[in-house]
């Protein structure tokens, strides 16, 4: 059993992901992040917010 504020880092496919999704939808999880990966290479899905000039 995870505690509270505890973090996991994992790597799943396409299939683990969204039943990570479908977890956080029925609220047993919490995503913090997400990322492709791509001949290794990470991709995130968020752009950095950029700075205001």
């Amino acid at each position: 059993m995870a505690l509270k504020g505890e973090r996991f880092r994992f790597y799943l496919s396409d299939e683990g992901y969204r039943n990570a999704k479908r977890s956080e939808q029925e609220g047993e999880i919490k995503i913090k992040s997400h990322a492709a990966v791509v001949d290794g290479k990470l991709y995130p899905d968020k752009k950095p917010r950029q700075q205001e000039r």
